[in-house]
């Protein structure tokens, strides 16, 4: 028994074992929110106001930003979709500030996550409007 024990602590990681590979930009099936480079994410603050997330915007030089359209507030099966560092300039240069439309019966709300990294997240849920990049 010793000898499969070693034998099997002894091979490699296989990559796909890995969850911020597998779930990077996801969801994990445990709950766990991974940005596209696999750090794990902790919510810091929950349904910020739209003012609240435009500061972050204005002074978090590394911010994210992460939107699901359906309102679900990320699940495994959900489809997430991460602004490039280009589109979140724009927003950042635009000035505007994103509104919660909740239109119909769509939650909708915007949450604040923090990396082990340190770097946060501006992740949007449902029915939210922020220049043309959220829709």
């Amino acid at each position: 028994m010793r000898d499969i024990v070693a034998d099997v602590e002894a091979r490699p990681l296989d990559p796909s074992d890995d969850p911020r590979r597998r779930y990077a930009g996801g969801v994990s099936p445990d709950g766990d929110l991974y940005d596209p480079q696999g750090v794990v994410l902790t919510v810091v603050a929950e349904e910020v106001a739209g003012s609240d997330a435009v500061r972050i915007l204005r002074t978090d030089a590394g911010v994210r930003i992460a939107w699901e359209g359906c309102g679900c507030g990320g699940s495994p099966e959900c489809r997430m979709s991460w602004l490039s560092p280009g589109d979140v300039e724009i927003l950042r240069l635009a000035g505007s500030e994103p509104e919660v439309l909740g239109r119909g019966r769509t939650p909708s709300w915007i949450d604040v996550w923090r990396g082990e990294d340190g770097r946060r997240v501006l992740f949007a849920h449902g029915d939210v409007g922020w220049g043309d990049a959220l829709a």
